[in-house]
């Protein structure tokens, strides 16, 4: 699949069978998110892009929620961290495609996210999976969340010291966590 090219004055691809769409500025502003701040407020989880795209809003079902998601991205209110990126680089699908057109979406790794990471991993040496990537980008999501005083955005529920997720590692580490319908409610997200 190639890159999509960047949405014209409302029109946008949608990844799933590239068709193309004009979304009217009513559409998209059928949904009220709070994204007139500069800076980041959501560090979001490969879950919640995958679990989006895959299981509730389809690009083609949904394609307004994807364009408010875009808007957001665009006014730096979510951000992730690069290995969230390269999670979903795994699979190329729509998914991958939209995520690699979303340029300012992503925060590279920094010293500061890194001592974090480290920090996490000495707390719960078994979470991540070497062997199968499972898990690699959680406590990079965790990190930077913890360096940029950010609310975490997962798909993920429960969790314990025995099955690791990252709202029990969030709430061990009293670091704010939101499940995707949780999100869409604090910043306004309907249709």
């Amino acid at each position: 699949m190639g890159k999509p090219s960047p949405a014209k004055s409302g029109e946008r691809k949608v990844a799933e069978g590239a068709v193309t769409q004009k979304l009217s500025p009513a559409k998209v502003g059928a949904f009220k998110a709070t994204t007139q701040t500069a800076k980041a407020t959501y560090s979001f989880d490969t879950s919640a892009f995958i679990q989006s795209c895959r299981r509730y809003w389809p690009f083609d079902i949904a394609p307004t929620f994807w364009a408010a998601l875009e808007k957001m991205i665009a006014n730096r209110v979510i951000v992730s961290s690069y290995p969230v990126r390269q999670e979903i680089e795994e699979k190329d699908d729509a998914l991958c495609a939209w995520v690699k057109a979303q340029g300012s979406l992503f925060r590279k790794v920094d010293m500061a996210v890194q001592a974090r990471v480290t920090d996490i991993l000495t707390m719960y040496p078994n979470w991540v999976d070497v062997s199968t990537g499972k898990n690699d980008a959680d406590p990079f999501v965790i990190g930077l969340a913890m360096v940029e005083n950010l609310i975490v955005v997962s798909d993920e529920i429960h969790g314990g010291p025995t099955n690791l997720k990252i709202p029990y590692v969030c709430g061990e580490l009293k670091v704010r966590h939101l499940g995707l319908h949780d999100f869409m409610r604090q910043v306004g997200l309907r249709w």
